[in-house]
């Protein structure tokens, strides 16, 4: 699955979670205008969750393997942002997240940088 865009206005995230059953992931993306993100190859499978912001959330998967390599919107309206995991890019190497949200999940184990921004559950939107 590749993922390209214009990287104008691009946000670099870190949300820290945990499932109801338990498990704790991290997942490192980057939050960027809608318009801006172009799927190059392949086509997406969408799962929706409940949203603590009301409504669903859209999440999506490459439908060959399984990762996911979308999310950050909701079933209620287009997205002006959409969030694309780091491990979806070419190169994610030049990734270096600028915010922990959903850190009210997180685990007293989790390694979280302290030299960024904390948010206990969502970021505020991103300032255009």
């Amino acid at each position: 699955m590749n993922t390209t865009s214009d990287l104008t206005d691009t946000v670099v995230v870190e949300r820290v979670f945990t499932a109801p059953v338990g498990r704790v992931w991290t997942v490192a993306a980057l939050l960027l205008p809608a318009s801006a993100f172009r799927l190059t190859k392949g086509q997406l499978r969408y799962h929706f969750t409940p949203s603590m912001a009301g409504g669903k959330h859209k999440r999506g998967f490459c439908p060959e393997c399984g990762s996911r390599v979308t999310g950050g919107e909701s079933d209620r309206e287009p997205a002006k942002y959409i969030g694309v995991t780091a491990g979806s890019l070419g190169d994610p190497s030049w990734f270096r997240p600028q915010m922990d949200f959903f850190v009210s999940d997180a685990q007293p184990w989790n390694q979280m940088d302290s030299a960024i921004p904390k948010f206990e559950h969502y970021p505020p939107p991103p300032k255009r």
